[in-house]
């Protein structure tokens, strides 16, 4: 099985001016024996600056705009081979991603940590490239499903110093049909560990300082509940809120409770 997609980006600037770049993505997957498959893919597409990042100060999370930026390129390559046997999964991966021309704060060079104007000031910073490695497993026992996922850094060059170099995600899932089979109830708890990497803090004396942020480990809850042709869900994110460590010098956000109905309606 093999798809690719092509086209064009279309970006209209502050500055009265229109730019065009091309975006191009394509993936095959081979079948192969013993249960296993080959997936592979490519992505290449273009982030042009927003108009805050070309001329306005933010305040709420220091960012000083920087009219020069250059539209920045990404590409991303990945393979990996999978064993799906039924009810059981096991993937193992390789990606390379590579960015030029990249829209990152001046400090994440490393330098300009003279004053704040010139420490969060945005740059292209240049190119700069990382392999990462992947792993997931899956299985089904009864009614419950489970998933985990861990992707660490092989190997890294460029200014990458504020993204982790490991992290795992997973999620427990339970279903069932209760009554008759007339109701359906699932129940879903999913958590994301994020790895050390650095941030920028302004400290005592008013000057910009790297400090490395520890990891952390967020959880979330969702519940469902289906009654003919109407869903109840009820999801909490952020349940161990007080632990995050996202941004050097602010507080996280706090736990978010979502509930609400969903009504399908027939023909």
């Amino acid at each position: 099985q093999f798809r690719t997609q092509g086209g064009a980006q279309r970006n209209s600037s502050i500055d009265d001016s229109v730019e065009y770049k091309g975006a191009l993505s394509a993936a095959g997957t081979l079948e192969l024996p013993f249960h296993l498959q080959f997936v592979g893919m490519y992505r290449h597409d273009t982030r042009f600056p927003d108009v805050d990042e070309l001329r306005y100060v933010n305040t709420g999370r220091v960012v000083y705009p920087n009219a020069d930026l250059k539209a920045e390129t990404r590409n991303s390559t990945s393979g990996t081979l999978q064993w799906d046997a039924g009810g059981i999964f096991y993937g193992l991966g390789i990606r390379r991603e590579s960015m030029d021309d990249m829209i990152k704060p001046k400090w994440v060079s490393g330098s300009g940590l003279d004053d704040v104007a010139t420490a969060y000031k945005l740059e292209n910073l240049g190119y700069s490239k990382s392999w990462n490695w992947d792993m997931t497993v899956g299985f089904g026992l009864g009614n419950w499903k489970f998933f985990l996922e861990r992707e660490a850094v092989l190997d890294r060059d460029g200014y990458l110093m504020d993204v982790p170099r490991l992290m795992y995600k997973g999620s427990i899932y339970w279903h069932d049909r209760l009554v008759y089979n007339r109701l359906g109830v699932t129940m879903r708890a999913d958590f994301q560990w994020f790895g050390n990497r650095y941030d920028c803090e302004i400290n005592e004396d008013g000057d910009p300082e790297l400090v490395e942020l520890k990891h952390y480990l967020a959880l979330n809850f969702e519940a469902r509940m289906q009654i003919l042709s109407f869903e109840l869900y009820g999801r909490l994110d952020n349940l161990n809120h007080s632990m995050y460590e996202p941004a050097a010098g602010y507080t996280p956000e706090g736990v978010r409770i979502l509930y609400g109905i969903n009504w399908t309606f027939g023909n």
